[in-house]
């Protein structure tokens, strides 16, 4: 059980080498092809128009999925998307919308949500993220049965079933991204507050939900990737960090990454 879960969640790392770079606003290449690149991390300041990465893949129709990161924010109690994925980038549709929403002062209460189709599919509660600190987090979710979990740091940090989200489809042909929510061509181009501020690497996406959140296999497979990056774990069937093409808008700079989960 363990084996299978840690081919289905473990990191996706590449190699170190290449010289900082700074994708540009304007269109250009497919900037994800040299492997030295794979293993990277963003730096996204929401400063002047929005900054954001897109993912260059066809997305197929999904029933479910699991996804994991690494985030540090570099500003205390800013809210942020880390996964958004619409048919309609002009009114984003929220196909999958994944936010953390922070109060304004330290215990203040902050939570993740996720939308799939504009609908409301989970709300949990979370400690506060402050700035300055690596955090994984691992998401899931099962059309199924309405399932969802939701892993902060290695840990449980909740599960449960959405009624409202049972037999939900995420339609394929849609534009991912990480670092903005795909709303801000009514803003003219201007961050609305739900944008990353920090850094962001890591992020892999898998087309099978992650079973059994609770049990004894899941709990350890997750720790061990939250206290492990090995170059051999396996990519994203969906979304992967080293192979899918992706490139950067409003200023995001990428540098190499160092294999230490937590440190980077």
């Amino acid at each position: 059980m363990a084996t299978r879960l840690f081919s289905l969640i473990f990191l996706a790392l590449g190699c170190v080498g290449a010289k900082a770079f700074q994708f540009q606003t304007r269109e250009s290449p497919a900037l994800r092809h040299e492997s030295c690149l794979g293993f990277s991390k963003l730096l996204i300041n929401q400063t002047g128009y929005t900054q954001y990465a897109h993912y260059y893949t066809d997305i197929p129709e999904l029933t479910g999925f699991t996804m994991h990161y690494w985030f540090k924010l570099n500003k205390n109690f800013r809210s942020a998307t880390t996964f958004n994925y619409a048919l309609d980038a002009e009114v984003n549709t929220d196909n999958v919308t994944l936010q953390l929403h922070q109060g304004k002062q330290l215990h203040s209460p902050s939570h993740w949500t996720l939308h799939i189709n504009d609908v409301l599919v989970v709300r949990l509660e979370s400690p506060p993220v402050l700035a300055g600190r690596w955090h994984h987090m691992l998401h899931s979710w099962d059309s199924t049965q309405g399932a969802w979990s939701v892993f902060m740091d290695g840990g449980l940090l909740g599960y449960g079933y959405s009624e409202e989200g049972r037999g939900l489809v995420i339609p394929a042909g849609g534009i991912a991204v990480s670092g903005q929510h795909q709303n801000t061509a009514q803003f003219n181009g201007m961050d609305q507050g739900e944008g990353i501020e920090g850094w962001f690497t890591l992020f892999n996406m898998f087309s099978r939900p992650l079973l059994y959140p609770n049990s004894r296999g899941t709990l350890a497979a997750v720790a061990r990737i939250a206290r492990q990056c090995s170059p051999d774990q396996p990519e994203g069937d969906v979304i992967s960090w080293r192979s899918t093409p992706r490139k950067g808008y409003g200023g995001i700079m990428e540098t190499p990454a160092i294999p230490v989960c937590g440190k980077f």
